[in-house]
């Protein structure tokens, strides 16, 4: 029978079935695991499978590929078996110490690289055949290490672009890479394809010169360009400022002309003026003179 005291109370051991409402200490944990909410697990403690607290007051249940330390493997998940979720786990928690057929080496990060269990991870510039490359590496890529280890263990089909000639025993069938022993009696005869250092420097050093040339034969060709336009620009200011001066002076000598005319208009003016005034007063005395003769004469 279920258990009808609070949870605060104590029963005899096992005298009836605790429940989430009512847990009194010394209550008989539920058969059912469905009946399991709400008990703390000081009570009843966690299952193995189908515990309604897991996740909450018991650890959650591990899902395949999602396995870590916290979660605990369910013993009646068909989909996710508890052997299999263990030997997981195992490989996920404690990897260092668990051998390469129960975990097989890492692609990266495992800890038991070199060690012994896995190969050692590849390092730049001493790639071996043994050795595995690292696919989390930031410096040496998973596509380098791998041609580089072909250079390796299949030289034969790779190209020189890819895997440079051996000075030495190289199985390819290029003429670049075929290596024989000269004849010491044959007359040593320079590869054109190779260069002298001190004349290839000496080369270096003309074409350096001839850049160094035409950059100065360059810049003082600009120079004297910048220095003809200033020229022609300061000749046509000149010009300018000449057609001004000169516009100016013409203008100058007009008005004084047209000033000089008017003062001779007005002093002929002045003298016709003159002149008609004494006209005009001999007139008028004339006139005087002929009306007294008159006046004497009728008197």
């Amino acid at each position: 029978k279920k258990c009808n005291v609070s949870s605060s109370s104590t029963v005899t051991k096992d005298s009836c079935t605790c429940s989430g409402s009512n847990h009194p200490t010394g209550c008989r944990c539920p058969s059912e695991t469905t009946q399991l909410t709400g008990i703390p697990i000081n009570q009843c403690e966690c299952r193995s499978s189908a515990d309604p607290r897991a996740g909450s007051a018991c650890p959650a249940y591990c899902l395949k590929e999602q396995v870590n330390s916290s979660c605990v493997c369910d013993s009646n998940n068909t989909s996710f078996p508890y052997t299999t979720c263990e030997r997981e786990k195992a490989c996920t928690i404690n990897l260092v110490n668990q051998s390469n057929i129960t975990c097989p080496c890492l692609s990266t990060g495992d800890p038991r690289a070199g060690l012994g269990q896995c190969p050692a991870y590849c390092i730049k510039g001493q790639t071996n055949i043994t050795c595995a490359c690292d696919t989390g590496s930031t410096y040496y890529s998973i596509a380098q290490c791998n041609v580089d280890k072909l250079c390796i263990t299949d030289l034969i089909h790779q190209s020189i672009t890819d895997c440079p000639c051996l000075m030495k025993d190289d199985p390819r069938d290029e003429p670049v890479c075929k290596s024989s022993d000269p004849d010491p009696t044959d007359p040593i005869i320079p590869d054109p394809t190779e260069k002298d250092p001190e004349t290839e420097q000496e080369q270096g050093s003309g074409s350096k010169q001839d850049e160094d040339e035409k950059k100065t034969e360059k810049e003082e060709s600009k120079t004297f360009n910048m220095i003809w336009i200033i020229f022609i620009v300061i000749g046509i200011l000149a010009v300018a400022v000449i057609i001004v001066i000169a516009l100016f002076i013409f203008r100058s000598r007009n008005k004084k002309k047209q000033i000089e005319i008017k003062k001779k208009n007005k002093e002929i003016s002045m003298e016709v003026k003159e002149v008609n005034i004494e006209d005009e007063k001999q007139k008028i005395n004339s006139d005087h003179i002929i009306t007294t003769f008159r006046t004497t004469s009728n008197s």
